[in-house]
């Protein structure tokens, strides 16, 4: 279990995708220094990126530079991740093209069999 300091507050929010969990403090959740106007400016970090919309998120308070170091780490990882999600939606689209051209195959064979079968009689 994380321990929040006397000074973090939380909030719960509901959004059209999910629910947010906004953590606020007055120190930087990575370094653990202070916000200040110029030096270290406070920023909102999504624990989980935005763009996969998911169910639950965690949003904390990040300083400026340390923001900017936790996504320089963790772009390249999120390129890799999103082209591989890429990779395989292109896969399925033509597994499923595949499917859908075997049962249209299908289907015509069982018409030119009802047009050429005669029952016995």
């Amino acid at each position: 279990m994380v321990e929040l300091s006397d000074t973090t507050k939380t909030r719960v929010i509901a959004r059209d995708y999910g629910v947010e969990i906004y953590i606020d403090d007055i120190v930087c959740f990575q370094c653990g220094l202070p916000f200040d106007a110029k030096e270290h400016k406070k920023t909102k970090h999504h624990a989980i990126p935005k763009f996969l919309k998911p169910q639950i998120n965690v949003v904390v308070p990040l300083g400026q530079r340390c923001h900017n170091k936790m996504n320089i780490i963790f772009s390249p990882k999120l390129s890799t991740y999103k082209n591989q999600v890429g990779m395989l939606m292109r896969n399925l689209e033509h597994s499923h093209t595949k499917t859908v051209y075997r049962v249209k195959r299908m289907i015509e064979n069982i018409e030119n069999l009802e047009k050429t079968w005669t029952p016995k009689q």
